[in-house]
């Protein structure tokens, strides 16, 4: 069952569709436009779940690429709906655009719900007269404020009634929700290809839930805000999130709204599993990328390196694999543990793999070793190598060595209370790890603990 939230720019979509998402999952600003992809959420009301979609602004003639898009998929999604709500600005006169957009929802022949948003006090609330807004066709507005909540409860009353006549209600998850989740992001410079290859993925990959193609133009920022779409796989649930590209600041034109979705774009790395760093293989890497990958680093987050736009790259021979691995290696040495795929998005190459390996390093991230075998481990280490200090004027002494956590792997190493231990030893003990265990394509986290 679908709700699709419809209506023009800046009436409050993206806020009412947050208030019953639960989260702050759409980008708000008050720069018209700011919506281009359709954003997709879970709702859920008195037991009844449903899924919901905050389409972009239309009624306006498009002047431009990413325009035309957008309007096609807002259309797209007004005959797909189950049920339409149109939301309308109470503190406004209707406007042709609201007309516009009346004439087509009454075209479409779907059930509408109309709401007058934006009457956030008792005063507004007396100046309001549903009677005018019922001559666009439709009747008994309800009339709410998405920012305060108010009105919003009765809304979704209305809405799950519909559905419950209807029989398009759900009150179980369906098995798939019982899967385990990966949470992904995807990351890099604007026009690196982030959006195609989610497109591909969902073009090729099966078991694909409700899924809707992510806007796509050589227009730098066309992607604004995080995109969130699902891959089913025989194991697992991965959640991807196509994010806006992160550039120098120098380079950013809206610089408001720009700065707010680079700001969400560094949130959905946060919050990621895995991060699948794209780089466009037809340009040189840059500083820019190599901060990108830093901040990757920070959270330790998984990492796949992705080389898209394989097919661009002229004169390829055999070894040309081979050798931009060894480029981006150097070039980035401090991910030297993350691996490195070659795709191209418009044709498809490699674009199955990455689903794969997703899983294998997700299960990498979750891999647990007992004290025991820890135990063993650090002596043999302390044997091929002493540990060096990091100042003082002894060696230190290792008391224990154990796994205290998953996802990322982290580990803690006890040392003397006087003791200290350098860096670089701490780097050797993670060699020897990957040696001995794998973890690739997650950082490692080791903590020293003094004894007290």
């Amino acid at each position: 069952m679908k709700l699709v939230i419809v209506g023009r720019a800046n009436v409050g979509k993206s806020t009412l569709f947050n208030k019953i998402v639960g989260r702050k999952q759409a980008l708000i600003s008050d720069i018209s436009g700011t919506t281009r992809d359709t954003n997709i959420g879970k709702g859920e009301w008195n037991g009844v779940l449903f899924s919901i979609y905050d389409t972009a602004g239309i009624g306006l003639k498009p002047e431009n690429e990413i325009e035309e898009k957008v309007k096609a998929q807002s259309e797209n999604k007004i005959k797909q709906a189950d049920l339409i709500l149109f939301l309308l600005d109470g503190q406004e006169e209707i406007l042709p655009q609201d007309k516009k957009i009346a004439k087509i929802l009454r075209g479409s022949k779907k059930t509408v719900i109309m709401a007058i948003n934006k009457i956030d006090s008792p005063k507004l609330r007396r100046k309001v007269d549903p009677f005018e807004f019922e001559k666009l066709g439709f009747k008994d507005p309800q009339i709410i404020s998405s920012s305060s909540g108010s009105g919003v409860g009765d809304l979704l009353d209305e809405i799950v009634d519909f559905f419950k006549k209807n029989k398009k209600t759900s009150t179980k998850k369906i098995v798939v929700e019982d899967l385990p989740e990966i949470n992904v992001t995807l990351s890099g410079k604007p026009n690196a290809g982030k959006s195609s290859i989610m497109n591909a993925l969902i073009k090729r990959k099966v078991h694909i839930k409700e899924q809707e193609q992510i806007i796509v133009t050589s227009i730098a920022h066309t992607t604004r805000e995080p995109q969130e779409r699902e891959i089913l796989t025989d194991k697992y649930k991965i959640n991807f999130v196509d994010t806006a590209g992160i550039r120098r600041k120098s380079k950013i034109e809206n610089k408001g709204l720009e700065r707010l979705s680079v700001r969400k774009s560094i949130g959905e790395l946060k919050r990621a599993d895995i991060t699948l760093f794209v780089l466009d293989l037809s340009e040189p890497l840059t500083s820019q990328n190599k901060k990108i990958s830093g901040l990757t680093e920070d959270v330790y987050s998984g990492l796949i390196i992705i080389g898209n736009k394989w097919d661009a790259i002229k004169d390829k021979t055999m070894e040309s694999d081979q050798e931009f691995k060894d480029y981006l290696k150097r070039s980035l040495p401090f991910l030297k543990w993350a691996p490195v795929i070659f795709t191209s998005a418009t044709e498809g190459k490699n674009i199955l793999k990455i689903p794969t390996l997703i899983e294998e390093i997700f299960e990498e991230r979750n891999k647990k070793l007992d004290d025991e075998e820890m135990e063993k481990f650090i002596g043999e280490i302390i044997k091929r190598k002493r540990p060096i200090r990091a100042k003082g004027t002894r060696n230190p002494r290792v008391h224990g060595f154990t796994q205290t956590g998953t996802n990322p792997p982290r580990f803690t190493i006890v040392i003397g209370p006087r003791d200290t231990i350098h860096f670089s030893y701490l780097r050797y003990i993670e060699n020897r790890l990957r040696e001995k265990y794998g973890f690739g394509g997650t950082p490692i986290k080791i903590r020293v603990k003094a004894l007290k």
